[in-house]
C-alpha cells in the first residue's frame, strides 16, 4: 500500500496534486500521512471525489480538518498525536460513518463532536479523547481515558464498551444508554461528572481494581450487574 504524505507546499487545499509526495490527490489505495510535527489545515476534503486507505497522524502534529471538507476517510488513525480537533467549522466532514477511530502513543486529546457515528473506537496507550457522537463499540485500554458527553448531551449513546487496565477510564457525561459495559484489571466507568438518569443494559465487573464509579446514582442496570472477584461498586 502506497504512502502519500502531505506537504501543503502549494496551498491548503486536499484537492491540489502537488500539496502531495505522489503528485496525486490520494485514492482508495494509498496511506495518507501527516509527517512528525507537521501543523496542517486540510481544506476541500471530498469523499465522493477522493478516498483513502487510511489516515495517520505521526508524532507531535496538530491537525485541522475543515473548510469546505464533505464527507470522511473510511480509517482515521491517530497514531502519537497532538492535539486533533475536529469541530464546529468541520462539521460536514464527519456527516456519515466514521469506522474506524484508532488513538494511540499519548496522544493530547481528539475532540469530535456529535455530528457522526464511529463504528469502532480504540483506545490505547494513555491516549485521551472527548467524543459526544454515537459509538458502536469502544475499546479503552493501557490508562486510556474517554471524556464521553459533553455537557447536556442527550444522544451520544455507546453500543459495547470494553475498559481494561489501571487509569482506562470512561467519564461518562451523557443520557444516552450502554448497551453493554465490561471493566476489567483497574478498568473503570465514571458517572460522577453527571447527575442525570442513564441506563445500561449490561454491566459486568472483572478483576481487582475494576469499577463502576456512581456516587449520584444515575445508572440503571436493566438486567443487573456481573461481579467477578476483586471488583467494588461506589455509590451513596
Amino acid at each position: 500500500m502506497a504512502k502519500n504524505y502531505w506537504l501543503g507546499t502549494t496551498d491548503g487545499d486536499w484537492n491540489t496534486a502537488t500539496n502531495w509526495s505522489l503528485g496525486t490527490v490520494p485514492v482508495g489505495t494509498n496511506e495518507v500521512v501527516v509527517p512528525k510535527d507537521a501543523t496542517v489545515a486540510i481544506l476541500g476534503y471530498d469523499a465522493s471525489a477522493a478516498e483513502m486507505a487510511s489516515f495517520i497522524v505521526e508524532d507531535g502534529c496538530s491537525i485541522q480538518i475543515g473548510g469546505g471538507s464533505t464527507g470522511i476517510p473510511l480509517t482515521l488513525d491517530v497514531a502519537d498525536a497532538g492535539d486533533i480537533s475536529i469541530g464546529t467549522t468541520a462539521r460536514a466532514f464527519l456527516d456519515g460513518t466514521l469506522k474506524l477511530l484508532t488513538i494511540s502513543g499519548g496522544a493530547k486529546k481528539v475532540v469530535i463532536p456529535e455530528t457522526a457515528t464511529i463504528t469502532t473506537l480504540t483506545m490505547t496507550n494513555k491516549s485521551a479523547a472527548q467524543i459526544d457522537t454515537a459509538i458502536t463499540t469502544a475499546n479503552l485500554s493501557d490508562g486510556s481515558k474517554l471524556t464521553y458527553g459533553i455537557a447536556g448531551s442527550t444522544t451520544a449513546i455507546i453500543g459495547t464498551a470494553t475498559i481494561v487496565g489501571t487509569g482506562s477510564t470512561i467519564l461518562y457525561n451523557s443520557t444516552g444508554k450502554i448497551t453493554a459495559c465490561t471493566c476489567r484489571d483497574g478498568g473503570k466507568l465514571d458517572g460522577s461528572g453527571d447527575s442525570r438518569s442513564t441506563t445500561i443494559e449490561t454491566f459486568t465487573l472483572y478483576g481487582g481494581g475494576a469499577a463502576l464509579i456512581d456516587p449520584n446514582l444515575r445508572f440503571t442496570l436493566s438486567n443487573g450487574i456481573v461481579l467477578a472477584q476483586g471488583t467494588t461498586v461506589t455509590g451513596k
